[in-house]
């Protein structure tokens, strides 16, 4: 029989693991029932959802449970209230025939959605592609990044490819496969350059 401190434990290190996995943009929690109250007993990237460890979930939750009827239909969308759009799923915590709590991973898909639709204005209006060539996406949006600049890459000193990878951060670039290679071959960069810049950037978020 696995220690209650052991279970914890456990519960602990799976919502770690799946959120450091897939990035900023996951949050996973661990709801727990303590009583007749379900409590978020851990809780990863809560910045999504502006939820905290300790919080009481809603009775919004449970209604889902038996309306989504989350056993067979595990993966769900929703919206939170400030408009996050988050492909969501719902895994019961069972042992025996009593239910002990969920984990919910919610991943926020709004920027891909946006790079979606980047992606389909970009191709609209540049050249009429068939949409299937992002690497046309990413060659535009270095020369737009260049324009900006208003430096060949061989001229640009540290703060101008600063700029320049904040750019194309904000074009969500490096959701392209491979883009960040191409990246550092443009602006003369080392990955190790160009993931200290995205660090920095995306901590300033």
């Amino acid at each position: 029989m696995i220690s209650k401190n052991d279970y914890d434990l456990f519960l602990q290190n799976l919502a770690s693991n799946i959120a450091h996995q897939f990035g900023r943009n996951c949050e996973v929690a661990v709801h727990e029932f303590q009583g007749d109250s379900l409590i978020i007993k851990y809780i990863e990237n809560g910045y999504i959802t502006g939820r905290r460890v300790g919080d009481i979930s809603t009775n919004e939750f449970v209604e889902e449970f038996v309306e989504k009827d989350f056993m067979r239909n595990p993966v769900y969308r929703m919206q939170t209230g400030n408009g996050r759009n988050l492909l969501a799923s719902t895994t019961t915590i069972k042992i025996g025939d009593e239910i002990k709590g969920f984990v919910c991973i919610n991943y926020d898909i709004t920027e891909l959605e946006n790079v979606n639709k980047a992606l389909d204005w970009v191709l609209d209006e540049h050249g009429g592609s068939n949409g299937n060539d992002v690497n046309q996406v990413l060659e535009y949006h270095l020369e737009a990044c260049e324009k900006l600049i208003g430096k060949k890459p061989e001229q640009m000193d540290r703060a101008d490819k600063f700029r320049a990878v904040e750019y194309l951060e904000s074009k969500h670039v490096f959701l392209i496969t491979k883009s960040s290679t191409r990246v550092c071959e443009f602006l003369n960069l080392t990955k190790y350059g160009l993931y200290n810049f995205l660090d920095e950037i995306r901590n300033s978020k």
